[in-house]
């Protein structure tokens, strides 16, 4: 993996880490510069309604 850019080397794909449960993966991951994590130490499972509003909420408190 490209340390700088997150990406597989030699074809230029983004890597995306799933499954991250522990501060420790999720160091380790920024230390690759990974392109997006996702997993249940970021957030846990949610409906796409809860996902939605915390969305609008964020955008929302950008706007203000």
């Amino acid at each position: 993996m490209d340390r700088k850019r997150g990406k597989l080397l030699p074809i230029g794909i983004p890597v995306i880490a799933e499954g991250v449960e522990a501060s420790k993966q999720l160091e380790m991951l920024e230390q690759f510069d990974c392109s997006a994590v996702q997993g249940f130490h970021l957030a846990s499972p949610e409906p796409f309604s809860g996902l939605f509003e915390r969305l609008q909420r964020r955008v929302e408190d950008s706007i203000l």
